[in-house]
This record gives structure tokens, sequence and C-alpha cells, in this order.
């Protein structure tokens, strides 16, 4: 839901998938946590030295903001539980491609019962039209916050 869009000259990887009838494997779906909540724009999460994020433009406070700001409307729609938001993403992500399949990850044993049990009904095409309105403002307001964001967003999501 992060990814960048495809650029008129670029070759969208589901579309090329499907014209040579290969499947997809997602990872990142979840952003992180980012896109489910996990993270909190009013205390950023300290990471232990060497982890990949330490210092990660999306885990500054201004990035979650800008994140929080576009999981306010999907809670508005979807509702606002780390369950819900976790099916609106993998299914997102799933609805893109039928030979898609997503990897998520897990900490505990509550993670796995909520990403095993997640996918309820498909999301309707209003549905889908809500999430890309949402997650585009999301986009700009990263790109608005500065090249650093912007350029880690583009290189790491999923």
């Amino acid at each position: 839901m992060l990814s960048p869009l495809y650029a008129p000259d670029e070759t969208d990887v589901f579309s090329f998938a499907r014209r040579h009838q290969v499947g997809l494997l997602l990872k990142q779906v979840l952003g992180q946590g980012l896109l489910i909540g996990a993270r909190s724009p009013s205390s950023p999460m300290a990471f232990p030295a060497g982890d990949h994020r330490q210092g990660g433009p999306l885990f500054t406070a201004t990035a979650l903001r800008a994140i929080h700001a576009g999981l306010d409307q999907l809670c508005q729609r979807f509702g606002g539980g780390q369950a819900d938001l976790t099916r609106v993403a993998v299914r997102y992500a799933l609805q893109r491609d039928p030979n898609a399949v997503v990897l998520l990850g897990f900490r505990n044993a509550r993670q796995i019962g909520s990403n095993v049990t997640c996918l309820g009904e498909p999301l309707s095409l209003e549905d889908i039209g809500a999430i890309q309105l949402a997650m585009s403002s999301v986009r700009d307001m990263l790109a608005a916050s500065g090249p650093a964001i912007s350029n880690s967003h583009q290189e790491h999501s999923a």
C-alpha cells in the first residue's frame, strides 16, 4: 500500500507476472508494522544497534504522523484494530494478482493467529479505491517531508 506507483515508462511487476504466467511473493505488506499502527508517532520506537530500521526515515515521528493520517482514514472505514488493518493490507496485496502469495512475519502467537484468520471477505472496488486514496495522501506527505523519506520509501517498501 505504501509502494510507489509505477510511472508510465516503467513496467508494472503485476502486469509483467501475469503476462509471463508467474506468481509473485509479496513481502512487507504490513510495512514492518507501520501499516497496522504498531508504531506511534508520539513515541517512535528505538531499535537495537545493528537493526536495519535504526535511523530509518520511515520510523521517524514525521513519517509516522504521515502514515497514521492515512491509517486514520482506513480505520474509519474498516475498523481501528490491528487485525482490521492487517486484513486490509493483506487483502489489498492479494487482490492485486490472483497468483500472488504473501509472506507475513510474526513475533508471537497472537500475530500468528491474526495473520492466518484475518482475510474475511474480499475488498470491494470501492474499498480498494478508498485504500488507494488514503495511501496516495500518505505518499504525498512522505514525499513532501524530504528526499530521505521519499528515497527510503521507494527503496524499501513493498
